[in-house]
């Protein structure tokens, strides 16, 4: 990973680009009409890409550029390039789209719609024991829903890619956790072979896993009009568009409902939950299957159901970014357990604690017996709930109050990566590692491992492998990825 920004590079005689984009969610391109364009200034979309028109990430397909129908508002219809920023930016307001309706759009008219209008593409299940007689006699049930609203993570710097072309391939400059599969991406859609195509990872700021596959569309976009023009491109989105255009976080309803038995344990769950995947969720399959395994938290419940479903709507590019779907469940899980410990009057530890296996109860309750005995929190949580009794909301006084919430992060849905790491230590007891592309916090914490391990300075420690060209083939850099695998490979 080289240390600079994308959007701080520049380079010699380059040119500039902008995307042209649907200005409305759905419809049949009829044509795109330009403006007069001056000498040097070219327009690129679907037809004139001069190899694959999709990124593959995993099963699914993305377009470059739209080739007959609009999917979402903001797709990208294709790509303008120039000497000048200021006059592109002109031009690309002059651009019209010829839009035909598509006729099945007309159920979306005159009325309001909720995901479950739109067509399943994915669902995982997940059942043990029958839930449906113990709910018709169950005493006591509680339910409770929880909607998450769609995020855009902030980044450092907004979405950009700059592409040098090489008259024996292309030079490929673009934050990413991923170089590999921006390189094979960039491979497909300029027809040139993997070899040619060499990407140089920037630095990333803080990320929220949002470099996965996102730099990959980007990066194909920005190369295919640098293999047209035969010159450097160099592609910046505003932070207005990088908002618009990259992918959010999905938006989301989860329903919880448990049927009580005599002394308040859970004796059966019902989770149903919703996923906004929009008009492309590539990492939707991962997603579920995630927010699935993660479903029940830490608690002992013998008896559930568990119920994902995704929908493809036209609200853009989905992901997933931090948590891969732990958060989310997480989230909504420790909502319907506190529902359950107000509206029975119950302690939040101990029945936290009552109510988990013993591999996690054991640890739980030294982190509970821990944050009750060093804090006042039993006394400030009875103080709130005596305060707090009979008022619904902030509107008649109710205070916010104190509480615990108790999760995990789930290890991970298996994926068929390689990853490898390897080090060299030289007479003078330098240490070279090449391994995936990590971030400088990460860095650290391997120049500790490795100086612990091998007794030598951190200050002798460096890190090769800049580019796919130098730098070991592996999966995708995340968080997990890095703990689980890469850290203990630089161990041994």
């Amino acid at each position: 990973m080289i240390e600079q920004f994308v959007s701080d590079l520049t380079f010699e005689g380059q040119q500039y680009a902008v995307i042209v984009r649907a200005p409305v969610p759905s419809g049949i391109i009829f044509a795109v009409h330009l403006p007069p364009l001056p000498e040097g200034y070219a327009f690129y979309g679907a037809a004139q890409i001069p190899g694959q028109k999709t990124v593959e990430v995993f099963e699914h397909s993305i377009p470059l550029f739209a080739a007959d129908e609009i999917e979402y508002k903001g797709q990208a219809v294709g790509i303008l390039t120039g000497d000048n920023e200021a006059t592109l930016e002109s031009l690309r307001k002059d651009i019209t789209i010829e839009l035909e309706p598509i006729p099945e759009d007309s159920f979306e008219a005159g009325r309001a719609h909720t995901l479950f209008d739109y067509p399943i593409i994915a669902r995982e299940d997940r059942t043990a024991g029958n839930i449906d007689s113990i709910f018709e006699t169950a005493s006591s049930t509680v339910f409770s829903s929880l909607k998450i609203a769609s995020q855009y993570a902030a980044r450092s710097e907004p979405f950009s890619a700059v592409t040098v072309f090489r008259e024996d391939g292309i030079d490929v400059y673009v934050p990413t956790q991923w170089p590999f599969h921006v390189r094979t991406a960039v491979a497909k859609a300029t027809g040139l072979a993997e070899e040619a195509v060499v990407v140089h990872p920037t630095q990333t700021g803080e990320t929220f896993n949002e470099l996965l596959w996102y730099p990959s569309l980007l990066a194909c976009q920005c190369a295919v009009a640098a293999v047209l023009q035969r010159n450097t491109v160099s592609l910046n989105l505003s932070a207005e568009e990088s908002r618009a255009a990259a992918p959010k976080t999905p938006e989301m309803i989860i329903e919880h409902q448990s049927a009580l038995s005599d002394t308040y344990s859970i004796a059966a769950m019902q989770i149903s939950i919703i996923v906004n995947a929009g008009a492309y969720c590539p990492l939707i399959g991962n997603i579920l299957k995630q927010m699935t395994a993660a479903a029940l938290g830490p608690y002992t419940v013998p008896n559930y159901r568990i119920e994902v479903r995704a929908s493809k709507t036209a609200d853009g590019l989905i992901d997933i970014l931090e948590g891969w779907g732990d958060y989310y469940v997480s989230n909504a899980l420790e909502n319907h357990i506190n529902k359950i410990i107000q509206d029975y009057n119950l302690s939040p530890a101990e029945w936290r604690i009552q109510n988990m296996p013993d591999d996690y109860s054991t640890v739980f309750s030294n982190l509970f017996e821990l944050l009750t005995g060093k804090s006042d929190f039993i006394c400030k949580y009875a103080a709130y709930n005596v305060f707090n009794r009979g008022k619904t909301d902030k509107r008649d006084g109710r205070w916010r109050g104190i509480g615990l919430a108790a999760g995990f992060q789930y290890g991970g849905c298996p994926a068929d990566f390689t990853y490898t790491a390897e080090l060299t230590l030289d007479i003078h007891n330098r240490l070279s590692i090449k391994a995936e592309p990590v971030e400088d916090d990460i860095k650290k914490v391997i120049r500790k491992l490795a100086a612990k391990k091998l007794d030598i300075a951190e200050s002798d420690i460096t890190f090769a492998g800049l580019t796919t060209a130098d730098m070991n083939e592996s999966g995708p850099a995340t968080a997990g990825n890095t703990a689980g695998i890469v850290l203990p490979l630089i161990e041994q």
